[in-house]
This record gives structure tokens, C-alpha cells and sequence, in this order.
């Protein structure tokens, strides 16, 4: 209509970074319904599962019953600043089996990089779902990106571009002789 406001995208971290990497697996993952079968669970992956899950169910909570304790450890820079408009510019990535941390420490530039970067994704997921429901092709508006990411993409089994990539990888595939010997 007319002199309406545009609808926002409800966007997450995950949702820009998997239309970044493939629009086609973001198409898989969060357009199409009924969702495509996914492959198997990977390995590797298991923590980081329980972490978005945690994210998820946290967000999920009335406001009022989310507290800053139970999301310190879960939340990005951005929405610490944004949600409970706190200053925070220190992103951390704990690795648990090896105790490593990656840490990296944001300025406002940096800050606003990802921002521009992330509204611009968030434009193009918009304008390629707008497509799709226009009638274009929902393989054209959301192009799959084929490369070594599609031996391991959830999406494999739905994907013929990705499955003509390259061979699959095993589910156990990314973890080291140690963690595959015990």
C-alpha cells in the first residue's frame, strides 16, 4: 500500500551469515515449507547445536523473564548493545575441548561495518523473497553457491547443484584421528 512502511526482516546472525554463504540453503532453511529433508547430524557440531538452542529458547522467554546472566555468554556484541543498550564491544569464541579463546575486540567503525554489511544482506534476502513470491523462479531468486561447503551442507540430499559440486564428506568427517579413535 501506498505510504505504508516496510515490513522489517526479523534477521539473526545465522539467517545473514547462511544467505551470505549459499541463498540456497537459506531458501531451504527458512523459505521453503515443508523445510527439505536435511542430512545427517554432524559430529563436530553438536555443541554449537545446544548454544543456538539456548540462544533460541532464551529469546523465546517474555522480556521480562530474560535476564543479562542467563544471555552473557550467548549473546553477540550487537544485540548486547541494541537490546539491553549496554556498552559492549568484546566478542568472544570459547573452543571447549582445547580451552582456546578467540577474542576480538570491536571499535565503532568495526561495529558499524557489520551493521551496513548486515542490513545490506538483509535487503537482499527481502528482495529475493519478494522475487519468489512474485513468481520467479525459487531457484533463481535464491542461486545456489557451489563449492567444497556442499560436501558438508545440510541440504545436500535436496540440492542437485551442490550434490554435482562435490563428493560428501562422512559426518565424522571433521573431527581429528584422537576424537575418532575414542
Amino acid at each position: 500500500m501506498p505510504g505504508m512502511p516496510r515490513r522489517l526482516f526479523s534477521a539473526t546472525p545465522s539467517k545473514l551469515a547462511t544467505f551470505a554463504d549459499c541463498a540456497r540453503r537459506y531458501r531451504y532453511a527458512d523459505v521453503d515449507r515443508p523445510t527439505p529433508p536435511k542430512g545427517p547430524a554432524w559430529a563436530h557440531n553438536t555443541v554449537g547445536a545446544a548454544v543456538h538452542a539456548a540462544l533460541r529458547s532464551w529469546w523465546d522467554l517474555p522480556v521480562a523473564k530474560r535476564t543479562t546472566g542467563g544471555a552473557r555468554q550467548l549473546l553477540y556484541v550487537l544485540g548486547v548493545r541494541r537490546t539491553l543498550r549496554r556498552p559492549c564491544s568484546r566478542v568472544e569464541l570459547h573452543h571447549l575441548p582445547s580451552g582456546t579463546v578467540a577474542a576480538f575486540e570491536h571499535t565503532e567503525r568495526s561495529l558499524a561495518n557489520h551493521v551496513r554489511r548486515a542490513e545490506d544482506i538483509a535487503e537482499d534476502i527481502t528482495a529475493a523473497t519478494e522475487r519468489a513470491a512474485a513468481g520467479e523462479d525459487p531457484d533463481a531468486a535464491f542461486p545456489a553457491v557451489p563449492g567444497q561447503q556442499c560436501s558438508w551442507c545440510d541440504f545436500r540430499p535436496s540440492c542437485p547443484t551442490g550434490q554435482a559440486a562435490v563428493p560428501a564428506r562422512e559426518t565424522w568427517g571433521f573431527l581429528s584421528e584422537d576424537d575418532v579413535a575414542t
